[in-house]
């Protein structure tokens, strides 16, 4: 299997279908189709159709942690699909590729006990893949603000690194 490209970033829409954003920012639609038992069908796929048939196949534990940050009480920012976008990826996680709902950790910023904080989000990232083992499906799922900082390491070629926006707004978590 290859991995994800990093360069998209998939999300479930309000209708319910899987859809990849594209470096450049085009949204598409990417057709699942999963048989009654949560199998995906076997032909040419696309990295997205093989990064989900892997999803729905895996053998071991499922674990997924899904974060959604409103950043609502911000003067300016504020989002408003980002906890719809946690929820309705549960429902999909649960109904789609039957993940037990009690492995899916979700941070999101209406909730005080739940809050998706850089120390959090770090916490539940290290839970999430702490023992692993082949045959596992772990799923990561942020809906958010994102932004840039300088890539010290110099191995970027736009020279930036990618940084996911906590609850906090400006205390960013690095794409390392």
């Amino acid at each position: 299997m290859s991995a994800p490209d990093k360069d998209h970033a998939a999300f479930l829409g309000t209708d319910g279908q899987l859809y990849v954003r594209d470096a450049d920012g085009t949204t598409r639609h990417v057709p699942v189709e999963v048989d009654s038992e949560g199998n995906l069908p076997t032909h040419e796929e696309t990295d997205s159709q093989r990064s989900a048939r892997a999803v729905a196949t895996a053998s071991g534990n499922r674990r997924a942690l899904l974060i959604g940050i409103n950043y609502t009480g911000l003067d300016s920012g504020q989002l408003r699909g980002c906890i719809n976008d946690v929820e309705n990826m549960s429902q999909f996680l649960v109904s789609h590729f039957h993940y037990p709902p009690g492995s899916i950790t979700v941070l999101r910023d209406d909730d005080p006990a739940k809050m998706p904080t850089k120390d959090n989000i770090l916490r539940a990232m290290n839970a999430l893949v702490a023992g692993a083992a082949p045959g596992d499906s772990l799923f990561f799922h942020y809906s958010g603000h994102g932004s840039q900082t300088r890539d010290w390491t110099f191995l970027e070629e736009d020279g930036q690194n990618e940084v996911r926006t906590s609850s906090e707004y400006g205390n960013g978590i690095e794409d390392t």
